[in-house]
């Protein structure tokens, strides 16, 4: 089956300026509340003028999604199995631009898309970012809209992108008037507000959240943490005010900075320790405490709180040894031991669950009754034009997709480690525990 330029199409001009985005949503099937929590996760920043501590935990079980999942699957004795058929893919084409046409009618001919499952897009904004509410309403509704109009709303799990689409999301003028840590920078992804869209329909920031995710399956627990109440976040609200007057006091020349400093220093903890005393187990706040504890010149009872950190499920060995709040423990031998363990300790995740978007998500990573979370698996099939990848490359990327399907090709799967903390630093936890699940199923890992 071929999709044919000219078929269904939406010609949406952009709309009066405005908060209008309640407006003209379609009914999927299911509830929807209209509001989202707008809580941001943001935590304990380290003192010596590093990135927020509680965050960085979050940042890291963040950015290995895709490797949790991974393992997740590899490791559960029955694999999870959702549709995953052409009928549950929708397909958005930009009619105007020639590269997406042609792209898309080659997956339609690969993959067997249906043709009621092809939506064209017209007048689109040009260049590579787009605004929030350009995105909300040129692109996020329309696509809703006609899932919803064409009765596919039971079926669609994925929203496809063809080539000719930008791939940044300019979400500042939904960041105005909000704190966020220093890593929450711009643009946004094209895929991963579609991932998020609920958030981004309706204009709530929530979709910045380190947490946003709850279909992302966290690792095993014998000690699981009970959820956040509202004034556990203000007290963590409340830490981070102190923190950030630390890492001020720090940076003064002033006679009386350092009792400043120690004041504030001890505030901070008393703070922690309270979160402390709700979430005995919650592998964060220890190692927090930890470093608040070297900072206060208390090595062995900062040794004590990342001991109990690594065995609540704390694994960055690699912003552990780079996080300038410990640099007095780096010469300890039980200090290296303990790293050395986070290296070498295996990952296990809770086992890998089917994707339906028709699911409903809990804060814990478990289907809920009522009140959730849904979700659109989200990608885009190239970018083509300028330093990009050409239309020719794109087409043959596809083809080769389809004939490794099933197949196992020989070789090995390269876990790779450098100096950049940004990219391994997250991940490399978690390199060992892959790498011995893909060996496990005879597929050489290193």
């Amino acid at each position: 089956m071929q999709y044919r330029q000219g078929g269904q199409k939406a010609n949406r001009e952009e709309s009066p300026k405005g908060n209008d985005a309640g407006r003209g949503i379609p009914k999927t099937g299911h509830a929807r509340s209209g509001k989202m929590d707008e809580t941001m996760t943001t935590g304990c920043s380290s003192l010596s003028g590093g990135r927020s501590l509680r965050t960085r935990w979050r940042k890291w079980r963040s950015h290995l999604m895709l490797a949790a999942l991974c393992i997740a699957a590899l490791q559960s004795p029955h694999m999870a199995s959702a549709g995953g058929g052409p009928e549950n893919l929708f397909l958005v084409v930009n009619a105007d631009n020639a590269d997406s046409v042609a792209v898309a009618n080659e997956y339609v001919k690969l993959r067997h898309i249906p043709t009621a499952n092809v939506l064209e897009l017209q007048r689109l904004p040009p260049g590579s970012t787009i605004t929030i509410f350009q995105f909300r309403e040129r692109l996020l509704k329309p696509i809703l809209e006609a899932i919803h109009e064409r009765g596919l709303a039971d079926q669609i799990d994925y929203i496809v992108y063809s080539a000719g689409f930008p791939y940044g999301v300019d979400v500042s003028a939904e960041m105005a008037g909000h704190k966020y840590p220093a890593y929450i920078t711009q643009p946004a992804s094209l895929t991963g507000l579609t991932f998020l869209y609920e958030p981004a329909l309706y204009g709530n920031p929530a979709y910045l959240a380190l947490d946003a995710n709850w279909y992302f399956r966290r690792l095993k627990s014998t000690h699981p943490d009970t959820l956040w109440t509202d004034e556990d976040k203000r007290d963590q609200s409340e830490l981070l005010k102190l923190v950030e007057r630390v890492q001020a006091a720090r940076k003064l020349s002033t006679r009386d900075a350092p009792e400043q400093q120690n004041a504030l220093l001890s505030a901070a903890g008393d703070k922690l320790r309270a979160l402390l005393q709700r979430h005995p187990n919650e592998p964060n706040l220890l190692y927090d405490m930890g470093c608040f504890l070297a900072l206060q010149g208390k090595p062995d009872d900062a040794m004590k709180m990342l001991q109990a950190a690594f065995r609540a499920g704390w694994r960055a060995a690699t912003l552990t040894d780079a996080d300038p709040d410990l640099v007095n423990l780096r010469s300890r031998t039980d200090y290296k031991t303990l790293v050395d363990m986070m290296r070498k300790a295996p990952v296990e995740m809770k086992p890998a669950r089917a994707f339906h978007h028709s699911l409903a998500w809990g804060p814990t990573g478990e289907t809920a009754a009522t009140a959730g979370r849904h979700y659109f698996l989200s990608a885009m099939l190239a970018y083509t034009g300028g330093p990009a990848t050409t239309l020719p490359e794109a087409l043959e990327g596809l083809r080769r997709s389809v004939s490794a399907d099933g197949s196992r090709p020989p070789g090995t799967i390269y876990f790779m480690i450098s100096g950049d903390r940004a990219r391994t630093g997250p991940r490399e936890w978690a390199f060992q525990s892959a790498a011995t699940a893909l060996k496990n199923l005879g597929v050489k890992a290193e």
